[in-house]
C-alpha cells in the first residue's frame, strides 16, 4: 500500500509540474509568435506561470518556505501581473496562486497519509459555523463578494489549519519568523516615511504612488496595501515578531538592528495618522510589558517613548489636525457612534440572518436618519449618510444575524482561551516569550478590526491566524504528550 501511495504522490506532483512548464512553454512560444495578443499581457501571464512554477517546487521542497513566499507575493506582489477574471470570481494573482498550491500540496500529503490532522476543537467549529453563515447568506439574500469572503474569512481560517498542522518543528517556525518579520520590520516604516516626505524613487512597490491604483487618504501613508490602517497593523504585527527574533540573537548586530526599528516604527505609525493603528501599537506594546519577559523592557520603553511624545506633543494632538498627530476629530467619532447605533437597529430588525452580506450601504440610510444625536452631541445630516460599516463584529452581526454573529464572538473567545492557557504549558516547539509575541499581535489586531471592516485585505487577517494556528497546535500536541505521559504513569 505504501507503494501505491508513494507513486500516487510522485504522480500527482510530477502532473502540476507538466502542466505549469507546458503553460510556461506555451506563452513562451506565443512570445515569438504572431498570435494575436497584447505584449503586456503576455509579459504578465509569463512572469506570473514561471513564478509559479518556481514557487510549487519549493512548496513541494519545504512547506514552511512555502507559506514564506505566499506572505512576501501578499505584500511586494499583489497589483503585479495579475490576470483578470471576467465576472464576479476574483482575479488571478501570484499571492492566490501560492496558496492554493499550499492547500494543494497539503491536501495531497493527507490523501497519502503522509499528514495527519490534529483533532477539531471548539475553535475550527466556530470557524466553520461563520463560513457557512456567509455562504448562506451570500447566496439566499446577499451579494456574491468572492474576494472579500476569501480575504476576510476562508483564506486566513486556512492558513490557521496550514499553521496548526504544518509547523511543529522549532527550527522551522524560527526560521519561519525571522525571515518574515526582521526584514519587514525595516521595510514598513520606512516605505511609510518615504511616502510621507515624498522620497518616491524609494518607495517600493511603485503601485503604491500610481493614482489609478492608490486612493486619496487625506495625506496619511498608505504603504503596500494602499490602506493606512492595513498597513500600520502589518508594521505593528511584523515589529513585534521581529523583536521576539532578534531577543533570540545574542550579538551585537542583533541589539543594534533592534534598537533601530524600535526607533523608526513608531515614526511610520504616527504616519498612518489614524487612531485605530495608534491604539493597536500601544495595546501590542502593553502586552509585550504585561505578557513577556524577554521583550517587557523594550515594551516598557516604547510605552514610556509614546507617553512622552504625547504629552510634548498636547497642543497638537488636542486638535483637529491630524498631520500634527491631532486625536481630536469628532466627526469620524461621531459616524462610528451613529454606525453603532443604526448597526443595532438594523439587527433588531433582522435578528436572525440579518440583512445579507454586501447590503448594508443600501439598508443603512432611514437607520441613520433615525439618529439625531451621540454622546458627544448632535448629528449634522451628512455624517454617516453614506458610510459602510467601519467594526468586524458589527458587520458580520447585521448582515448575517446570530447565524454568524454568535460564531465569530465565540472564535474569539475560545482563541483567547486557548492561547492564554498555552502560556502556562510547556511546548518543545515553542517558547512563551512567542506566545506572549502572538498575544500582543492579537491584541494589535482586535483593536483595529473593531475600526474598520478588515476583509479586505488579506495580509492582515492571514497572519495573525496563522500565528493563533502555530500556538494552538503546539499547545494540543503538548497536552496530549502530557495525557500520555500520565497514562503511562497509571499502567505503571
Amino acid at each position: 500500500m505504501k507503494s501505491i501511495t508513494g507513486v500516487f504522490r510522485h504522480q500527482g506532483h510530477q502532473v502540476v509540474l507538466w502542466i505549469l512548464l507546458g503553460l510556461s512553454v506555451t506563452i513562451g512560444v506565443l512570445a515569438g509568435s504572431q498570435a494575436i495578443i497584447t505584449p503586456k499581457s503576455l509579459l504578465s501571464a509569463m512572469v506570473v506561470l514561471n513564478f509559479l512554477l518556481v514557487g510549487y517546487m519549493i512548496i513541494l521542497r519545504d512547506m514552511t518556505l512555502g507559506v514564506l513566499m505566499y506572505f512576501y507575493s501578499l505584500t511586494f506582489l499583489s497589483y503585479y501581473w495579475r490576470l483578470v477574471v471576467p465576472g464576479l470570481w476574483p482575479d488571478i494573482d501570484i499571492p492566490r496562486m501560492m496558496f492554493v498550491f499550499i492547500w494543494l500540496v497539503f491536501l495531497m500529503e493527507m490523501m497519502v497519509g503522509d499528514r495527519r490532522l490534529l483533532r477539531w476543537t471548539s475553535i475550527e467549529v466556530a470557524m466553520l459555523a461563520i463560513v457557512l453563515a456567509y455562504l448562506i447568506t451570500m447566496l439566499t439574500q446577499g451579494k456574491l463578494l468572492i474576494r472579500q469572503f476569501l480575504n476576510g474569512y476562508a483564506i486566513p481560517y486556512a492558513m490557521y489549519a496550514i499553521g496548526k498542522n504544518i509547523f511543529w518543528k522549532k527550527k522551522d517556525i524560527d526560521r519561519f519568523i525571522f525571515l518574515l518579520a526582521v526584514p519587514l520590520s525595516l521595510y514598513f516604516p520606512l516605505t511609510n516615511i518615504f511616502e510621507h516626505y515624498h522620497i518616491n524613487a524609494l518607495v517600493f512597490p511603485k503601485y503604491i504612488l500610481q493614482p489609478n491604483v492608490t486612493y486619496d487618504w487625506g495625506g496619511r501613508a498608505m504603504g503596500t496595501f494602499i490602506q493606512p490602517v492595513a498597513t500600520g497593523f502589518a508594521m505593528v504585527a511584523i515589529y513585534v515578531l521581529s523583536m521576539y527574533s532578534l531577543s533570540r540573537v545574542k550579538n551585537a548586530f542583533a541589539r543594534i538592528y533592534a534598537a533601530a526599528i524600535t526607533l523608526i516604527t513608531p515614526v511610520g505609525v504616527f504616519f498612518a495618522y489614524t487612531r485605530s493603528v495608534y491604539l493597536g501599537y500601544a495595546a501590542a506594546m502593553i502586552a509585550l510589558t504585561v505578557l513577556s519577559k524577554r521583550l517587557r523592557a523594550f515594551g516598557f520603553v516604547v510605552i514610556v517613548m509614546l507617553a512622552l511624545a504625547l504629552l510634548g506633543n498636547w497642543a497638537n494632538a488636542t486638535t483637529t489636525s491630524r498631520e500634527t498627530g491631532g486625536l481630536a476629530d469628532k466627526e469620524t467619532v461621531i459616524s462610528r457612534l451613529v454606525l453603532m447605533e443604526a448597526s443595532m437597529r438594523m439587527f433588531m430588525d433582522h435578528p436572525l440572518r440579518g440583512i445579507g452580506v454586501g447590503r448594508f450601504l443600501e439598508r443603512a440610510e432611514p437607520y441613520v436618519r433615525q439618529v439625531r444625536t451621540t454622546i458627544l452631541g448632535y448629528r449634522e445630516t451628512w455624517i454617516a449618510k453614506q458610510t459602510n460599516q467601519h467594526n468586524q463584529f458589527l458587520t458580520v452581526l447585521v448582515e448575517t444575524g446570530v447565524l454568524g454573529g454568535i460564531p465569530l464572538v465565540l472564535l474569539y473567545i475560545f482563541l483567547l482561551k486557548t492561547l492564554s492557557a498555552a502560556r502556562h504549558v510547556k511546548m518543545p516547539a515553542v517558547d512563551p516569550d512567542f506566545t506572549a509575541a502572538v498575544l500582543a499581535v492579537v491584541a494589535a489586531y482586535v483593536a483595529n478590526v473593531a475600526f474598520i471592516e478588515p476583509r479586505y485585505f488579506e495580509f492582515m487577517n492571514a497572519l495573525p491566524f496563522l500565528l493563533i494556528g502555530i500556538i494552538v497546535g503546539n499547545y494540543q500536541r503538548a497536552m496530549s504528550s502530557i495525557s500520555h505521559n500520565k497514562g503511562r504513569e497509571g499502567i505503571a
